[in-house]
C-alpha cells in the first residue's frame, strides 16, 4: 500500500540555541536534528525541539524531541521517535480510539526510514 506522503515538518528549538525550520522531506528534518545536536549539551541532559508533521491529506502529528548530543551522529532520531511513540501508544493507550488511530498513522502516513 502506497502511503499518505510528507508535506512538511516544522521543527521549533526552544532551549539552547532559538531556532525554527521548516522542511519538506524527512531525510531535511532528521539533517537538521543532527545539525542541531552538534550544539546540544555536552553533559548527557536535552534541549527541548517541538515539532509538527503535517502530510498532504493534512493529518498532523505534534510532539517533543529531546535533543541531545548524540544526534550529531543519529541516522535517523525524528523518524525513529515517532515510531517508537505510536508503537507504544498502540500497545498502551487506555483509550481504544488513541490506539485505533496510532495504528492507522502507522499504517497509511510516510513516517521516513524508521518504517522502511
Amino acid at each position: 500500500m502506497k502511503k499518505v506522503p510528507l508535506k512538511e515538518i516544522q521543527l521549533n528549538r526552544y532551549e539552547g540555541i532559538s531556532v525554527s525550520n521548516t522542511v519538506t522531506s524527512w531525510a531535511e528534518a532528521e539533517s537538521t536534528l543532527c545539525r542541531w545536536g552538534a550544539t546540544a549539551p555536552e553533559d548527557g541532559s536535552y534541549d527541548k525541539v517541538g515539532f509538527c508533521i503535517i502530510w498532504t491529506d493534512e493529518s498532523q502529528y505534534n510532539g517533543r524531541f529531546d535533543l541531545q548530543r548524540k544526534h550529531l551522529l543519529a541516522t535517523h532520531p525524528l523518524s525513529l521517535h515517532v515510531v517508537s511513540e505510536l508503537t507504544y501508544a498502540c500497545e498502551h493507550a487506555e483509550a481504544k480510539k488513541i490506539r485505533g488511530i496510532a495504528k492507522d498513522m502507522l499504517s497509511t502516513l510516510n513516517l521516513g526510514r524508521a518504517t522502511k
